[in-house]
């Protein structure tokens, strides 16, 4: 049986595998460009695809038709003796893309909250912020294009027993 394997990242992967009960005495590499799909060389037996996906599943690396399903970053995805569909490389993407934001929503949201709170912190109490609003924006870069993402996150503080110290718990709000 043959391994198609797909990188779904946005950047070259090398995959290292060794498949047991083979010739090869050390593990192979192979290199996969982006958004694009290799066959792995060798004609592999249903224990020898299992210990592979075993290898790569922590990199990553799921069944072609459970890329809709998955909750996480989905790295690599493979189909045994067929190649991988176009629709199935761009699911992934969108599916990764989708994934990034969400995280990067989340760590702004976070990194907002963190200064409100040393903001709060550097006056010891005597200045109590009732809110903080952060603004994140990308500057231009250095190769002349100008930066297009720019949000702000507005942090308010709210009473309760739990929390800091002081008995407030900060929230991000994007």
């Amino acid at each position: 049986m043959r391994v198609y394997v797909a990188n779904l990242t946005k950047q070259r992967q090398e995959i290292y595998y060794w498949a047991p009960e083979t010739e090869a005495k050390s593990p192979r590499m192979c290199p996969i460009e982006v958004g694009m799909q290799t066959v792995l060389p060798g004609d592999f037996n249903t224990p020898q695809i299992d210990a592979i996906v075993k290898q790569l599943s922590p990199y990553g690396l799921v069944h072609v038709k459970e890329i809709k399903k998955a909750k996480p970053f989905v790295g690599l995805c493979y189909d045994i003796d067929k190649p991988i569909s176009v629709d199935a490389l761009r699911l992934g993407l969108i599916h990764n893309n989708e994934v990034l934001e969400e995280r990067g929503q989340e760590t702004r949201k976070l990194a907002a909250v963190a200064v409100s709170q040393a903001l709060d912190n550097s006056t010891d109490g005597r200045l109590p912020l009732t809110a903080t609003q952060v603004e994140m924006k990308e500057l231009d870069r250095k190769d002349g294009q100008s930066g297009d993402f720019e949000q702000t996150i507005r942090v308010s503080g709210e009473a309760e027993n739990e929390g800091n110290e002081r008995g407030r718990r900060r929230r991000g709000r994007g």
